[in-house]
């Protein structure tokens, strides 16, 4: 379980939004692809044929980690609100909506960090269709979906801790998390 969610955690980070923390190239294309999609559908496969020796079961992991890595990896957003910035471009309108039916616009920046853990929290949420396909392999995986909506706390508090590389340590945390929630899921 701990190397299934370290090497989660690595994937997760090296599939990040690398000019957001050194400036160097977006890693929008084929690399986010395979570090947020490909390689996390493969790993938790493996993990899954190790457990139960069955390729069955390996398969429909990989499937439904795959598929629902697909509908979540796309939402990367923003952290600028999550830092107390008020940026109403990079989330979607719906998204902001219900934000700001919840925390109005306010010139406090902890106001502004309060939304963006709540906007976060949405995107974490495009991560249920991992749980409830695993539900084929574990009828309580969806049991463990409503910790994807941590994902902007995850972020918030690593942007408490450290100040320059928080997007790379949020990364790396946040694929930890999600590795932990998916092993749980899977019911090994």
């Amino acid at each position: 379980m701990i190397n299934f969610i370290v090497i989660m955690a690595i994937t997760n980070a090296l599939g990040g939004r690398w000019e957001d923390v050194y400036g160097l190239k977006d890693n929008s294309g084929p690399g986010r692809l395979i570090f947020r999609c490909v390689l996390p559908g493969i790993l938790a496969g493996v993990v899954a044929w190790e457990g139960t020796g069955s390729w069955i079961n390996a398969g429909w992991v990989w499937f439904a980690v795959t598929a629902g890595s697909a509908l979540w990896f796309p939402f990367g957003w923003s952290f600028d609100e999550i830092n107390g910035q008020y940026d109403p471009n990079k989330y979607p309108r719906w998204v902001r909506s219900i934000a700001l039916n919840i925390v109005p616009i306010s010139v406090s920046a902890s106001h502004n960090r309060l939304r963006g853990i709540i906007m976060k929290g949405i995107r974490g949420g495009f991560d249920i269709l991992t749980f409830v396909l695993l539900t084929a392999v574990n009828p309580y995986a969806l049991l463990w979906s409503p910790g994807t909506l941590l994902q902007g706390v995850a972020y918030w508090t690593c942007g408490r801790i450290v100040k320059r590389p928080a997007i790379l340590l949020a990364e790396a945390v946040w694929g930890g998390c999600r590795g932990y929630l998916i092993y749980q899921a899977m019911g090994l």
